[in-house]
């Protein structure tokens, strides 16, 4: 069932399942997730990956959103597939939700400057972008955040893509807060300069 845009708040934090469709994402890719938190402009989303684990916190621009979806029968399917990893204990084995509950989300602002200031690698994607780009957060002020793509870059041999000019605040379309991908990064740079 397609959600009625003027109802999208009455999901927030119901822990209904519902799929998320970008306007700038081809009409067949959404994400599976549960909304949980309004930013004013955006919504934060706990989203699982293909098989019902928990992926990530990705925040949402609203006027990004094509529709969000519910109770069909892809869904139901991954409502199941929650519950039974929840009952293995095998939903969220990185911990990301304690992560992500210690950070703040009373606005974009705080949410980006807490990220800056813990060392957080973020994976941003941009209406002046058509690629997402994960970056380490380096300064934010209220137009702009400033990054640093070197070290992601030279980890994966993308030495060609390091990108340095800041992000308009206001281009940011989705931001994948926390992440596995993201946070197994972090672990591994931990070891690495240890």
């Amino acid at each position: 069932m397609i959600i009625n845009k003027k109802d999208w708040n009455n999901y927030l934090n119901k822990r209904e399942l519902v799929k998320i469709y970008g306007k700038s994402q081809d009409s067949y890719i959404f994400a599976v997730g549960y909304m949980i938190a309004d930013l004013g402009q955006y919504y934060i989303f706990e989203v699982v990956d293909d098989i019902g684990s928990l992926d990530s916190y990705v925040l949402y621009k609203k006027t990004e959103i094509e529709k969000l979806v519910c109770n069909d029968s892809h869904t139901r399917m991954f409502d199941f597939y929650i519950d039974y990893l929840k009952k293995q204990d095998e939903y969220d084995r990185l911990n990301l939700q304690k992560v992500y509950n210690d950070i703040p989300h009373n606005d974009i602002i705080t949410l980006l400057d807490y990220c800056c200031n813990c060392g957080f690698y973020v994976t941003i994607a941009e209406s002046e972008n058509e690629y997402e780009e994960t970056v380490k957060i380096i300064s934010v002020d209220t137009q702009k955040v400033l990054i640093d793509q070197t070290e992601y870059c030279k980890d994966h041999n993308l030495m060609d893509e390091v990108r340095s000019e800041p992000i308009k605040i206001d281009d940011i379309l989705t931001l994948d807060i926390i992440s596995k991908e993201n946070f197994l990064y972090e672990q591994y740079l931990k070891q690495k300069n240890s």
